[in-house]
C-alpha cells in the first residue's frame, strides 16, 4: 500500500515538473520567478485529448480556464462564421495559449476549440489564476501585461488580414 501511494506521489511530481517546464517557456509567464511558476503548477492539469474532443465550447459561461497547447493542433470553429475547419486549424507554432479572451473578460466563449488529431494541453484553472494574481500583484501585473500584448498582436494580425481581403475585393 505504501509503495502505491509513493508511486502516485511520484507520478504527480513528474506531471508537475512537466507542467512547470512548459510554463517556463511561455512568454506569458517569462517575468515570473520559479516559485511563482511552481504555484501556478498547483492550479494546472496536464490533459491528453483525442481527435475531435472539445476543449472549449462556444457560448460557455461556466468555465474561464486558460489552455496551453503543448503538442498537436486545434481547430477553432464559430457557428457565427462561414469558415470551414480546414481554414481554422491552428498549431502550437502559430499560437500556444487558448481561452485568454474568455478568461480575461469573463464573457461567453466566442468559438468552439476542438482537437485536430491527438492533443496535449495544460489546463490552468482560471479562477485559481485570478486568485494567484490578487495574492501576487507584481506577478499579476506581468501576466496581465503579457496577455494584453498577445491580444493586441492578434488584433493587429486580424486587422491586416481584413485589409488584405477588403483590398482584394475592392471594398
Amino acid at each position: 500500500m505504501a509503495n502505491g501511494i509513493g508511486n502516485v506521489v511520484k507520478h504527480q511530481l513528474d506531471h508537475r515538473l512537466l507542467i512547470g517546464e512548459a510554463l517556463l517557456k511561455l512568454e506569458l509567464f517569462e517575468d515570473l520567478s520559479t516559485e511563482e511558476i511552481d504555484q501556478i503548477c498547483t492550479i494546472s492539469t496536464m490533459r491528453h485529448l483525442s481527435d475531435g474532443a472539445l476543449l472549449i465550447q462556444e457560448n460557455d459561461m461556466q468555465s474561464f480556464d486558460l489552455y496551453v497547447l503543448c503538442n498537436g493542433s486545434l481547430e477553432v470553429v464559430s457557428s457565427n462564421s462561414e469558415a470551414t475547419s480546414s481554414e481554422v486549424v491552428i498549431s502550437k507554432d502559430e499560437k500556444n495559449i487558448f481561452g485568454e479572451i474568455g478568461w480575461l473578460c469573463q464573457k461567453k466563449r466566442t468559438a468552439d476549440v476542438r482537437c485536430y488529431g491527438p492533443v496535449e494541453v495544460i489546463q490552468i484553472d482560471g479562477e485559481g489564476l485570478r486568485q494567484f494574481m490578487q495574492n501576487h500583484p507584481q506577478a499579476g501585473f506581468h501576466i496581465l501585461r503579457r496577455t494584453a500584448v498577445m491580444v493586441a498582436e492578434s488584433l493587429t494580425q486580424t486587422s491586416g488580414l481584413l485589409k488584405q481581403v477588403l483590398w482584394a475585393n475592392n471594398i
